[in-house]
């Protein structure tokens, strides 16, 4: 009795190719959100676009200044990441790489400070 091991050139040993194409079949019957999202997956593995073990997506981070306001119902809005943007009366959630900060003014209420907070967490 044969063994189903097909023998391969000792040349080619350790040589992987990498696949240069990427196909995509759907059926008459699929519905639209599974075809939607079959295609959304198609750009992301073509395009690198998803963080995995083996690729990561490039992307640069830029710092984000947000000025906090309403004190029921909390609303971010972002303003320029510059000094001038600060002032004591409202308050501001910087987001940086790595951290999240808030900046309470001096002259900001409990109830708003609060609200950030939550947003923050």
């Amino acid at each position: 009795m044969s063994s189903p091991v097909k023998h391969i050139d000792p040349a080619f040993h350790g040589v992987v190719q990498k696949p240069t194409t990427f196909e995509m079949v759907l059926g008459c019957w699929d519905m639209q959100d599974e075809a939607g999202t079959a295609a959304i997956k198609a750009i992301e593995l073509d395009a690198g676009g998803i963080a995995s073990g083996f690729k990561k997506p490039e992307e640069e981070f830029e710092t984000r200044l947000y000025v906090c306001g309403g004190k029921r119902v909390v609303k971010l809005r972002q303003v320029p990441f510059a000094r001038t943007s600060l002032n004591h009366d409202d308050i501001f959630i910087l987001d940086t790489q790595n951290k999240v900060y808030q900046f309470n003014g001096a002259n900001s209420n409990i109830q708003e400070r609060a609200k950030a907070l939550e947003v923050i967490q």
